[in-house]
């Protein structure tokens, strides 16, 4: 199992990727936002549909793999 690394409101991005913005048990907040590495992660203050703490995670493309009985 791989772990999900939080990332705070305002930190500097550590790679080209899009990020959302979710709560503490990983609801989204809608909001999904490209960053380049080493720009700033917006505050993103609005109106966010989770309660706080929030945080961004990584959005990574899920591949599936169908098996053959």
């Amino acid at each position: 199992m791989m772990p999900i690394v939080r990332y705070e409101r305002g930190a500097k991005a550590p790679r080209n990727a899009r990020y959302a913005l979710v709560g503490h048990y990983g609801e989204s907040a809608g909001l999904t936002i490209r960053c380049e590495a080493g720009e700033a992660l917006p505050s993103h203050e609005g109106e966010a549909n989770v309660a706080p703490p929030l945080w961004y995670v990584e959005v990574v493309p899920v591949q599936a793999e169908a098996l053959a009985a």
